[in-house]
């Protein structure tokens, strides 16, 4: 052999041994223990207010927000005697109209609309303290 690959050889041999002693000095003792903290409380809701998000909603239901919980947007497809089909970019949805919902048109109003107890979604101008629009949902 030559003295090259003898002196490459002995290197290698020193990288592990150093290698393998550090590796066990290093090691924790006891039991493995797991990567998650398993003392940490259960869900607790988010202190936020309806319109604050991003999208506006938490998406947990632990606010209140608009009527129904869920929304379904979109144009109206279908009207049935008991039902509507609405269109929206990822299908159609057919919701069952049961005679004691509440239906409600949005029309234009100044601000006499906005009264102590009104149900209000606000939607703010990035960055800003301002609104961007403000929609009535219920008014005392």
């Amino acid at each position: 052999m030559s003295r090259g690959l003898l002196a490459w050889a002995a290197i290698a041999a020193v990288v592990a041994g150093i290698s393998f002693i550090g590796g066990r000095a290093l090691k924790g003792g006891g039991e493995a223990a797991p990567a998650f903290d398993l003392s940490a409380p259960g869900y607790s809701p988010a202190d936020t207010v309806v319109g604050s998000s991003l999208g506006g909603f938490s998406g947990f239901g632990e606010t209140g927000g608009l009527e129904g919980e869920a929304i379904v947007a979109g144009r109206v497809s279908r009207v049935g005697l008991d039902s509507v089909t609405v269109a929206a970019p990822g299908g159609e949805s057919t919701i069952r109209l049961t005679g004691d919902q509440r239906l409600r048109r949005i029309e234009a109003v100044d601000a006499s609309a906005l009264t102590v107890g009104a149900s209000v979604v606000v939607i703010r101008k990035p960055g800003t303290d301002q609104a961007a629009s403000v929609l009535v949902t219920a008014v005392p």
